[in-house]
């Protein structure tokens, strides 16, 4: 048999994508780790009340974390789904996808990282402890990130 067979939960597949999101955001790998930590925080929200989620997400990144409410609300997923989708208008369009999108990779990616990695801080289960020492990984970014903005 070619590789291992292995039982994985769903939050332990979504604690593995957000350990590879911040570990490609420190190594400045920006597009894929938008991507993962989207991908990790669509299996998380589903474990909580999306409104809370959003609510909690918003109350963390102001309070704790000192962003501004409109640096709060950016759209994380609009960024997201423009990384990883083809523009297929009209339905069933085959040309090239020409488009482009000014964005500040970085900033996105802290954004998303931290967006997911704050559901977990919501949830009592196995993953949040190793979830809370990725969040250590990224603190000195968020700080980066702050010392910026003040």
């Amino acid at each position: 048999m070619f590789g291992q067979v292995t039982t994985i939960t769903k939050l332990g597949a979504a604690s593995i994508k957000l350990k590879w999101a911040i570990t490609l955001y420190l190594d400045g790998e920006y597009i894929p780790a938008i991507t993962l930590a989207g991908a990790s925080e669509d299996i998380v929200r589903n474990c909580i009340d999306v409104e809370t989620s959003d609510s909690q997400m918003m109350t963390y990144l102001q309070e704790e974390l000192g962003f501004s409410s409109m640096e709060a609300r950016q759209d994380i997923v609009g960024v997201r789904n423009w990384l990883k989708h083809w523009d297929r208008s009209p339905p069933n369009n085959r040309e090239r996808d020409e488009s482009d999108a000014t964005i500040n990779l970085k900033k996105e990616a802290l954004t998303a990282t931290l967006k997911a990695a704050i559901n977990f801080l919501y949830l009592e289960t196995d993953e949040r402890k190793e979830v809370e020492s990725y969040i250590e990984k990224i603190a000195p970014a968020v700080k980066e990130y702050l010392a910026e903005h003040d």
